[in-house]
């Protein structure tokens, strides 16, 4: 259950509004990706809360995410800026949590794992300090085993993060409020186009290691570093034969990179032949077992038909 709040108050300028709702957006977009499909909380608040996804319609089939995204681009803060009740954000998540319990009894919460983000600048001037309704979510989450500033068991299912936005930065009064194990659960973002890069290092990879496709979608320069992240099945294959050539692959098994055909000409042995691929730690260049073309890939297969490079069958395996 992911529970999203974007502090729309007047401290919170236009643009840095836009660009963390586009960040939620790419995450949304991201998560979609995966084989499990999670639920939404997603709210803007000031004094008072302003609801674009409920989590209740996730539960009852309802929700329609290609709608969800449709409702936060259009999302216009207009004058619902008055004012600012953070506490009011968190009682709705807890809220709904509740609701949540309830529908799934004291067993079946307990297999519920539950991530809260939330933007703002801290600042409050209603409703008083999150602080206690961060505390009864932990306890309900926890099923009260806390012991003072030491979680229980059951800390894996819970994170809160904050991403500090605006002007002017309530620290002290927002680190205390996040939660979990693990990565850093608190950023301030001076430049928050760095959201995109955040939310992928949030997204635990060891849980989705073998989902085909998934890369890191940001905006980077692209240089062979940023390149890997973006598109990490990326390989750079160098041939050293008597006719040196620097092709692109794509990794398609861990044993396995898929390439064109034309990348080799009769003679090149394996042994002249380099993959560079990321391995998590770095890029690494690694030796070459066997190459394989296609058994119909032939560029001259057409010339007596006009036709001088015949592309066709283009493929090898590497």
């Amino acid at each position: 259950n992911i529970y999203i709040a974007l502090d729309i108050s007047e401290s919170i300028d236009q643009n840095q509004f836009d660009k963390a709702r586009n960040a939620v957006i790419t995450l949304i977009k991201k998560i979609a990706r995966f084989s499990v499909s999670p639920n939404y909380e997603i709210i803007f608040f000031s004094s008072e809360i302003y609801e674009v996804a409920n989590i209740h319609d996730f539960f009852d089939q309802r929700a329609d995410l290609k709608k969800v995204i449709k409702d936060l681009e259009k999302f216009e803060i207009g004058d619902k800026n008055a004012g600012t009740d953070l506490n009011l954000a968190f009682d709705t998540f807890e809220k709904k949590m509740s609701f949540i319990k309830e529908q799934a009894g004291p067993e079946g919460f307990k297999e519920h794992r539950h991530v809260l983000i939330m933007f703002t600048d801290g600042a409050y001037n209603m409703g008083g300090s999150p602080k206690p309704t961060v505390e009864r979510i932990k306890n309900m989450v926890y099923m009260n085993h806390t012991e003072g500033e030491k979680a229980g068991p059951r800390e894996d299912f819970l994170d809160i993060y904050v991403f500090a936005i605006g002007a002017d930065i309530f620290d002290a009064d927002l680190q205390p409020l996040t939660l979990g194990t693990g990565e850093k659960h608190y950023f301030r973002m001076k430049d928050i186009t760095e959201l995109g890069q955040t939310f992928d290092k949030i997204i635990d990879e060891s849980e989705v290691a073998g989902l085909c496709g998934l890369y890191q979608e940001y905006d980077a320069l692209e240089d062979k570093d940023n390149m890997q992240k973006r598109f990490p099945w990326t390989a750079f294959v160098r041939n050293a034969g008597p006719k040196p050539k620097a092709c692109l692959g794509s990794l398609v098994s861990p044993d396995f990179v898929l390439t064109a055909a034309h990348c080799f000409t009769f003679g090149d042995e394996p042994e002249n032949v380099f993959v560079e691929i990321n391995e998590g730690s770095g890029r690494k260049e690694v030796k070459v077992r066997k190459f394989t073309l296609h058994p119909k890939y032939n560029l001259k297969a057409k010339a007596n038909e006009g036709v001088e490079e015949f592309y066709d069958y283009d493929i090898a395996l590497i």
